[in-house]
Protein backbone atom coordinates (compact mmCIF):
# COMPACT_ATOMS: atom_id res chain seq x y z
CA UNK A 1 0.00 0.00 0.00
CA UNK A 2 1.20 3.45 -0.99
CA UNK A 3 -0.34 6.47 0.51
CA UNK A 4 -0.37 10.29 0.50
CA UNK A 5 -1.94 13.75 1.20
CA UNK A 6 -2.21 17.25 -0.17
CA UNK A 7 -0.41 19.98 1.88
CA UNK A 8 -2.09 20.30 4.81
CA UNK A 9 -3.54 16.81 5.37
CA UNK A 10 -7.03 17.22 5.13
CA UNK A 11 -7.33 14.79 2.00
CA UNK A 12 -5.58 11.58 2.39
CA UNK A 13 -5.78 8.62 0.02
CA UNK A 14 -3.62 5.41 -0.62
CA UNK A 15 -3.54 3.07 -3.73
CA UNK A 16 -2.47 -0.98 -3.69
CA UNK A 17 -0.08 -2.56 -5.88
CA UNK A 18 2.34 -1.11 -8.43
CA UNK A 19 0.60 1.25 -10.86
CA UNK A 20 -0.06 0.52 -14.49
CA UNK A 21 2.65 3.76 -15.46
CA UNK A 22 4.62 6.13 -12.90
CA UNK A 23 5.64 8.83 -15.18
CA UNK A 24 6.72 12.72 -15.62
CA UNK A 25 3.83 14.66 -17.89
CA UNK A 26 5.43 17.43 -19.88
CA UNK A 27 1.96 18.87 -21.24
CA UNK A 28 2.01 22.41 -21.10
CA UNK A 29 -1.37 21.97 -18.41
CA UNK A 30 0.47 20.20 -16.04
CA UNK A 31 3.43 22.38 -16.46
CA UNK A 32 0.96 25.02 -15.37
CA UNK A 33 -0.64 23.09 -12.88
CA UNK A 34 2.13 22.33 -10.55
CA UNK A 35 4.03 25.44 -11.30
CA UNK A 36 7.22 23.23 -12.09
CA UNK A 37 8.62 21.57 -15.25
CA UNK A 38 6.50 19.02 -15.63
CA UNK A 39 3.71 17.16 -13.29
CA UNK A 40 4.09 13.77 -12.14
CA UNK A 41 2.15 10.91 -11.85
CA UNK A 42 1.34 7.47 -10.96
CA UNK A 43 -1.13 6.02 -13.12
CA UNK A 44 -3.59 3.69 -11.20
CA UNK A 45 -6.41 1.32 -11.61
CA UNK A 46 -9.45 2.63 -9.90
CA UNK A 47 -10.47 -0.67 -7.86
CA UNK A 48 -6.62 0.00 -6.40
CA UNK A 49 -7.25 3.59 -5.21
CA UNK A 50 -8.95 4.42 -2.20
CA UNK A 51 -10.05 7.86 -0.23
CA UNK A 52 -9.57 7.38 3.31
CA UNK A 53 -10.70 10.33 4.97
CA UNK A 54 -13.16 13.66 4.76
CA UNK A 55 -13.78 14.66 0.75
CA UNK A 56 -15.16 18.23 2.47
CA UNK A 57 -11.97 20.20 0.85
CA UNK A 58 -12.08 18.19 -2.53
CA UNK A 59 -12.55 20.88 -5.36
CA UNK A 60 -11.95 20.50 -9.23
CA UNK A 61 -10.77 22.59 -11.83
CA UNK A 62 -12.40 21.20 -15.67
CA UNK A 63 -9.10 22.40 -17.37
CA UNK A 64 -10.41 20.68 -21.21
CA UNK A 65 -13.91 18.98 -22.11
CA UNK A 66 -11.27 15.26 -21.23
CA UNK A 67 -9.67 16.09 -17.64
CA UNK A 68 -10.84 17.39 -14.89
CA UNK A 69 -8.15 18.45 -11.86
CA UNK A 70 -8.83 17.84 -8.71
CA UNK A 71 -7.45 19.82 -5.99
CA UNK A 72 -7.79 20.85 -2.23
CA UNK A 73 -9.90 23.90 -1.55
CA UNK A 74 -7.88 24.56 1.80
CA UNK A 75 -4.45 24.36 0.49
CA UNK A 76 -4.65 24.22 -3.09
CA UNK A 77 -2.76 20.97 -3.45
CA UNK A 78 -2.73 18.89 -6.72
CA UNK A 79 -4.55 15.41 -5.31
CA UNK A 80 -5.78 12.51 -7.52
CA UNK A 81 -8.36 11.75 -9.63
CA UNK A 82 -9.90 9.74 -12.65
CA UNK A 83 -9.21 9.55 -16.45
CA UNK A 84 -12.13 10.89 -18.92
CA UNK A 85 -13.30 6.76 -18.67
CA UNK A 86 -13.42 6.80 -14.88
CA UNK A 87 -11.21 3.36 -15.41
CA UNK A 88 -8.06 4.79 -13.72
CA UNK A 89 -6.82 7.50 -11.14
CA UNK A 90 -4.17 9.72 -12.18
CA UNK A 91 -2.68 9.79 -8.54
CA UNK A 92 0.35 12.65 -8.20
CA UNK A 93 3.58 11.03 -7.11
CA UNK A 94 5.00 14.18 -5.66
CA UNK A 95 2.40 13.78 -2.74
CA UNK A 96 3.89 10.40 -1.59
CA UNK A 97 6.65 9.93 0.65
CA UNK A 98 7.44 7.22 -0.71
CA UNK A 99 6.59 4.56 -3.84
CA UNK A 100 7.50 3.31 -7.00
CA UNK A 101 10.14 4.74 -9.29
CA UNK A 102 9.31 6.88 -12.59
CA UNK A 103 8.95 4.60 -15.92
CA UNK A 104 9.11 7.12 -18.56
CA UNK A 105 8.84 11.03 -19.67
CA UNK A 106 5.41 11.96 -21.82
CA UNK A 107 4.05 14.97 -23.91
CA UNK A 108 8.29 15.75 -24.48
CA UNK A 109 7.31 17.26 -27.47
CA UNK A 110 5.10 19.64 -25.33
CA UNK A 111 8.15 20.18 -22.95
CA UNK A 112 9.50 23.28 -21.78
CA UNK A 113 12.36 24.91 -24.04
CA UNK A 114 13.91 25.94 -20.80
CA UNK A 115 14.11 22.01 -19.20
CA UNK A 116 16.20 19.72 -20.69
CA UNK A 117 15.67 16.05 -20.24
CA UNK A 118 18.83 13.94 -18.74
CA UNK A 119 18.26 10.82 -17.65
CA UNK A 120 18.26 8.08 -19.06
CA UNK A 121 14.26 7.26 -19.12
CA UNK A 122 12.31 6.52 -21.92
CA UNK A 123 10.89 9.75 -23.63
CA UNK A 124 7.52 9.90 -25.62
CA UNK A 125 5.74 12.44 -27.78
Amino acid sequence: MTSGTCLCGRLTWEFDGIPDAAYHCHCSMCRKSHGAAFGTYYYVKAEQFRWTGSLDTLAQYSSSPELDRPFCRECGSMVPGPDKDKAYIFVPAGSHGDGPSIDAHIMGGSKSPWYDISDRLPQYD
